[in-house]
């Protein structure tokens, strides 16, 4: 299988757990293998961020930057279709809440989040209106949706309508050398950083909508 990863979106260190959600599923289909050639789509910011993750992998390199978020929206919905038509791919994963709306193959999108519906205060009002007609119109024409947890795929069919044997729930794991080094070593984090023996934590950006002052 010839499959495609759209990895446009990503800016490298700013795009929080999306970014370690593409690495570590990457860095997990190259010790599979299993006979599928994989070619990951990049923007100018990630050139030379997958080399160590998948040497294996075809990287498409596109003249697009993602900080300018509408030309790469632009570039993702009009070149990319015909990107992966020449490549000949049988499926495209978007891993960054958007995909093509039109595709000559298999689409397959992945969903994080609908905070821009549910959590409308804390976005601009132009900003949801271009974020959730992207997000909306990628769900609607997915084949298949990859959520992250039973709440999104909820959201997305009560909110999208979309239907509910389109939407596969995938949880997130943890990395194989996070669960050792938390087993094999439980208090090594709080001394190499001089903390307290009782401390929080919050692997999270700080955005209102992460809910941080609850949990403080």
């Amino acid at each position: 299988m010839r499959i495609g990863i759209n990895a446009l979106f990503l800016l490298p260190g700013e795009v929080g757990g999306s970014e370690v959600y593409l690495r570590n599923l990457l860095q997990q289909f190259e010790s599979l293998g299993r006979g599928s050639a994989c070619t990951i789509f990049v923007n100018r910011e990630a050139n030379g961020y997958f080399d160590d993750i998948v040497p294996s992998a075809t990287l498409a390199h596109c003249p697009v930057n993602a900080r300018n978020r509408m030309l790469r929206v632009l570039w993702e919905q009009l070149v990319l279709p015909v990107q992966v038509r020449k490549r000949r791919l049988d499926v495209l994963l978007s891993a960054g809440m958007s995909a093509p709306f039109v595709l000559p193959l298999a689409s397959v999108l992945t969903i994080h989040d609908l905070q821009h519906v549910n959590q409308p205060q804390h976005f601009s009002k132009f900003y949801r209106m271009c974020l959730g007609a992207i997000v909306y119109w990628s769900a609607r024409t997915a084949d298949r949706i990859i959520a992250v947890s039973n709440t999104v795929k909820h959201d997305l069919v009560r909110r999208y309508r979309i239907a509910d044997s389109k939407v596969f729930v995938i949880q997130h794991g943890l990395a194989a050398d996070v669960h050792q080094g938390v087993k094999g070593d439980k208090d090594g984090p709080a001394r190499r950083n001089a903390l307290p023996e009782r401390y929080v934590v919050y692997p999270a950006s700080l955005h209102p909508h992460k809910n941080h002052h609850r949990l403080l």
